[in-house]
């Protein structure tokens, strides 16, 4: 990367989308990669997988997830990538978002859908009041329908926040 900064990128995935994503951006710019894993894995997909993802979202429940081993504090950039439930982001980046101190940091984020992405990347940076949010973007249909697309989308992104970060 030209600029020699250090970047973050942390996600979560469910279905391969939002790990897509994450992974074509590092490739591009180099960036550490972080997968958000819940501690206790839920065997249940389907109708089950559903039901247990409106739960967690209605009752905000955090989840908890592996351990990071790396401190955000150390980087000049962080993206946080999720897939929407429900319109929102999911409880594990809800986890990640709560547990780290992002104060002063400068931060992007993005969310995949196949629909409608509602307030999710708002919701996102409201998690994360003093931060520095210098983008976001969604991506929809990313494996389903647009995968080169999203893939080019997602490359120009983080080159554009990369760039931004030049002194």
């Amino acid at each position: 990367m030209k600029n020699n900064k250090k970047i973050l990128i942390a996600y979560y995935s469910h279905s391969g989308n939002t790990k897509f994503i994450a992974e074509t951006m590092s490739k591009e710019v180099g960036a550490d990669l972080i997968e958000l894993t819940p501690k206790k894995k839920l065997n249940a997909s389907g109708i089950g997988y559903f039901g247990w993802g409106i739960r967690q979202l209605v009752r905000k429940d955090d989840r908890e997830i592996e351990e990071i081993p790396f401190n955000v504090e150390d980087y000049d950039l962080i993206i946080i990538g999720t897939p929407v439930w429900t319109y929102t982001l999911t409880p594990p980046v809800r986890t990640f978002l709560k547990e780290n101190n992002f104060k002063g940091r400068t931060v992007g984020v993005f969310c995949c859908h196949e629909g409608d992405y509602s307030n999710t990347l708002e919701d996102m940076v409201e998690h994360m009041p003093e931060s520095n949010c210098i983008g976001k973007i969604d991506f929809m249909g990313v494996l389903k329908d647009n995968k080169t697309d999203s893939a080019n989308r997602a490359k120009q992104w983080i080159r554009t926040l990369c760039d931004s970060l030049v002194e």
